[in-house]
């Protein structure tokens, strides 16, 4: 079974340093694709996700591309009317693409109204976009027994559902702190990583996760069907595999 190898880290500098002494390779002979940056609520929070890109799947993908560029080179040409059409199909692609980003400019303009000190996280999943609270008004804001953010949640969802085709749920969750956040994006990162896996019929390798970031992972991937975990490697950081089941 094919593998993938996904390396985590806060900066790209440390990441392919990992893999140069990993693979025994320069870091200017290094291929790679950065598939995920997030940024904390403070620099030392900050996340990349590197997938290594193995030497002979490039050999394979450039063929792949000759192929396409054949193929390109005798399709025939669109007239400027669907051209025109085309674009502006792709704006509006565009601009509901991210989901989440809509959610934080709205949920921005209420704050702002509310007068209120509150930090949110907006993380959009398969199904819904979740967004992580935390900050010194967060009573107020979610009011005795959630009847605050209840109502600024349906609030938000009514103007967002005018706003973008076919929504996702928004679901607003209370932080304490930092790690309570990290945790809820480790959570997030698995549930992600291990759909990709089971997608793709390949395993996944996470790299460079310290025991609580394996703990969290195993517990959380535990009771989903289709996929398991394994860690692998010696010392403080080692790595975590997920493998799809045979079908």
């Amino acid at each position: 079974m094919e593998e993938e190898a996904i390396y985590k880290g806060k900066k790209l500098d440390e990441i392919l340093d990992t893999i140069a002494e990993e693979k025994g390779i320069a870091r200017k002979d290094i291929t790679y694709e950065v598939i995920e940056t997030k940024k904390g609520l403070i620099p030392m929070f900050d996340k990349i996700l590197v997938k290594y890109i193995e030497p002979d799947s490039i050999e394979s993908t450039e063929n792949e591309d000759n192929k396409m560029d054949v193929s390109d080179d005798v399709q025939e040409k669109s007239t400027p009317e669907e051209e025109k059409n085309q674009y502006k199909t792709n704006l509006n692609r565009i601009k509901t693409d991210d989901q989440a980003g809509e959610v934080e400019k709205i949920f921005n303009d209420i704050k702002e109204l509310m007068d209120i000190d509150i930090q949110a996280e907006f993380k959009e999943l398969d199904r819904k976009i979740s967004v992580y609270c935390q900050g010194k008004d967060l009573d107020i804001f979610f009011g005795k027994g959630k009847r605050n953010i209840k109502s600024i949640q349906y609030i938000i969802g009514k103007i967002f559902s005018r706003k973008v085709e076919q929504t996702k749920k928004i679901v607003f969750e209370r932080l304490h702190n930092e790690t309570e956040l990290m945790d809820k994006e480790m959570e997030d990162m698995a549930i992600r990583l291990a759909e990709k896996s089971k997608n793709i019929k390949k395993s996944i390798t996470i790299n460079a996760l310290t025991a609580r970031e394996r703990k969290i992972i195993h517990m959380k991937l535990k009771d989903m069907e289709g996929i398991n975990t394994n860690s692998q490697g010696d010392g403080l950081y080692r790595s975590l595999m997920l493998i799809p089941e045979e079908q």
